[in-house]
Formats: C-alpha cells, structure tokens, sequence
C-alpha cells in the first residue's frame, strides 16, 4: 500500500475545520482516518511517518494523553528510525515540556546517523534547536562542533547548516568564537542561493 500524502492531508484539514465548531466530532473522524491508513500493509517509514503526524494532530487536538500513547508505540515499534526520534524529541518539547528526555532523544538520533551521514546533518540541526530549548548550552555546543566537523554530502537534500537556533542566545551560552565559526560555515551556502536557512544572532 503506498500512501498518497497530500490526500492525507487534505482528509486531515477538513477533520481539523470541525475542531472549533465540534471537537469531539473532529477527534472522531481523525482516529478513524489515521486507524484505517495505519490497518493496511504499509512500509515501516510510511507506518513511523503515519504514526508521528498522528499524534502531532491529537496533540493539536488537544489529545495530551493519546498522543503521548501514540508516540510511545512509535518509539517501542521504530527504536532505531532517525524520524521517529526527532518527531518525538519535538512532542517532548513543544507538547508536553520533558525537556531532558527530548534532549536525549534527538542524541539517539544523531548517533544513528552514524552509520551512513545521509541525515547526520539535519540530525545535529535538529538536536541544536532541542538542547537550546532545554537550556543545555554544553550539548548544544557539542553538536555545534559536529556540525563544523560533518562536511555535507554532495547531492543529498538537508546537508546545509541552519543558525535559526542561534538567534538571541544568552550572553556566552555558547562561546563566541564556536557561534562565529558556525555561522561563517553557512553563510557562503547561503549566498550560494540553494535555500539556506540563516539568521543571525
């Protein structure tokens, strides 16, 4: 079974229009789409990607609960799924405040990427927002150190450094020099015209 995106997605606007005029209603048909894609024969990146947008839409709905039970099975199902660890870094951050269990996932992540690199990159990204999120300036300035020590992988998408987590950091989280280095590291991608993401400090 291969899953046609946008018709998911369309499907999940209209359940998400009911959302003011009936909840209840809307969280109704939301499990009822979700359940019935996540019944049929699909491969495990299509059921971990299904199953991360699931819960992200149950936490929309203000869900907590089911949507913590949804991002724990996906943990328990694809332990080893780089996505899987970052969409659930971002529920334990933005969703239910667990800071520290956030950090520790986008980690896990990152040290997957080991093997291959293809998404070593967007990994450390990621981890950089998390542990800026958490206050944890020393595994941030780790993964920064990564980050200049991971040269991008020609022809692959995501292999560019993103400095949006650098914007207003507090006086010396991170030492000077590292923020400078970083950011010189992105700006001739950014110039380069290939969709760097950059902002500044």
């Amino acid at each position: 079974m291969n899953i046609d995106v946008m018709d998911v997605w369309k499907q999940t606007r209209e359940v998400l229009a009911l959302r003011r005029e009936d909840p209840d209603e809307a969280y109704r048909r939301l499990v009822s789409l979700y359940t019935g894609y996540l019944s049929g024969d699909l491969s495990p990146g299509d059921r971990g990607h299904l199953m991360s947008e699931f819960a992200s839409m149950q936490s929309l709905l203000d869900r907590k609960d089911e949507a913590r039970a949804t991002v724990d099975q996906s943990l328990e199902l694809f332990p080893n799924s780089v996505v899987t660890l970052l969409h659930a870094s971002n529920f334990f951050t933005y969703d239910i405040a667990a800071p520290e269990t956030a950090v520790e996932l986008a980690q896990r992540a990152v040290l997957l990427t080991e093997s291959d690199g293809e998404l070593t990159i967007y990994a450390l990204n990621h981890l950089c927002r998390i542990a800026r999120r958490a206050c944890r300036f020393d595994v941030m300035s780790h993964a920064m150190k990564r980050l200049l020590a991971t040269p991008p992988r020609a022809g692959l998408p995501m292999q560019h450094i993103e400095c949006d987590y650098l914007k207003s950091l507090p006086e010396n989280a991170v030492p000077p020099p590292l923020v400078q280095a970083l950011l010189a590291r992105a700006r001739p991608t950014r110039d380069a015209g290939d969709g760097q993401t950059f902002s500044g400090t």
